[in-house]
């Protein structure tokens, strides 16, 4: 898996190419302004183009939940590796979740995996079909185990949401605080007459989707009414597979909004009626 700051300029790269796609323009990067100017707060990328204006481009990842990089990463210790491990150990699709917030600091977090492994490959064939939870001896949390016999066999794992967790309302404030901080970040290069795009990048596909990021975006946006963010895109990616990514625009004219989103996602100032009935006032 690439390092953060490779991951970052492939996102970055990949929307460019998806934006010249669609504008019918040339655009390449020639600086890293972050990497060149440490002292100061620059933009991530730089790009041009002959004849265009040049593009101010930064990124940053919105979490759906506070402290989700921890807890991700508590999880992908504890669990995740279990699913390259036994990917191909059962005779059938099974699917193994575990509640969001169960991993907890203090937990013997290998001892966890081991007792997890070994139940599940001990008791194969008592596994039912369908949905079941299990209290597994040894593991300080239930979990819920879905055994399909009509799927192709591999083992996958996941977390079902805490009850208590408002991830609509979190993803709102998540993008908001992007918005105000990298609209005063962008400001000098607004200033300067470039075009300034920011790209969101979510990692969580098991609790947002297109549709949710965008109303959170335009709640968000309403309530800090940024001035100096040309562009604003989102980029939909799956950690562990860097294969998975999904590219939509959310902010730009309306013609680069159709060419880059499904019809049916019905993004931008066209579709403002639709979204006014259901995005929460700031």
């Amino acid at each position: 898996m690439p390092d953060r700051t490779t991951h970052q300029k492939q996102i970055i790269q990949a929307v460019l190419n998806r934006y010249n796609t669609a504008a019918g323009l040339a655009y390449s990067m020639t600086r890293w302004p972050d990497e060149e100017e440490r002292n100061s707060r620059a933009c991530d990328a730089y790009a041009e183009s002959p004849g265009q204006v040049p593009l101010a481009i930064e990124h940053t990842l919105i979490p759906s939940f506070d402290l989700q990089k921890k807890h991700d990463a508590q999880f992908m210790k504890v669990i995740g590796d279990l699913e390259a491990e036994l990917k191909h150990s059962f005779p059938f699709d099974l699917s193994l979740s575990i509640p969001m917030f169960a991993i907890q600091k203090g937990q013997d977090w290998g001892q966890i995996k081991a007792t997890v492994k070994a139940w599940l490959l001990a008791n194969t064939s008592e596994i039912p079909a369908g949905r079941s939870k299990v209290s597994i001896p040894g593991a300080p949390f239930e979990v819920e185990l879905n055994r399909d016999d009509d799927l192709p066999p591999v083992f996958s794992v996941a977390r079902w949401l805490d009850s208590s967790l408002n991830v609509p309302e979190q993803v709102t404030d998540s993008i908001a605080g992007a918005l105000a901080d990298k609209d005063d970040q962008l400001t000098r290069y607004w200033q300067d007459g470039s075009q300034t795009l920011l790209v969101l990048e979510s990692q969580d596909i098991a609790l947002v989707n297109r549709g949710m990021v965008y109303k959170a975006f335009l709640a968000a946006h309403a309530r800090v009414n940024p001035r100096h963010i040309s562009q604003v895109w989102l980029a939909e990616t799956y950690e562990p597979d860097e294969r998975y990514l999904f590219i939509y625009c959310l902010l730009a004219n309306q013609e680069i909004m159709d060419r880059v989103n499904p019809p049916n996602a019905m993004f931008g100032p066209r579709y403002a009626d639709h979204w006014e009935r259901t995005v929460r006032k700031p």
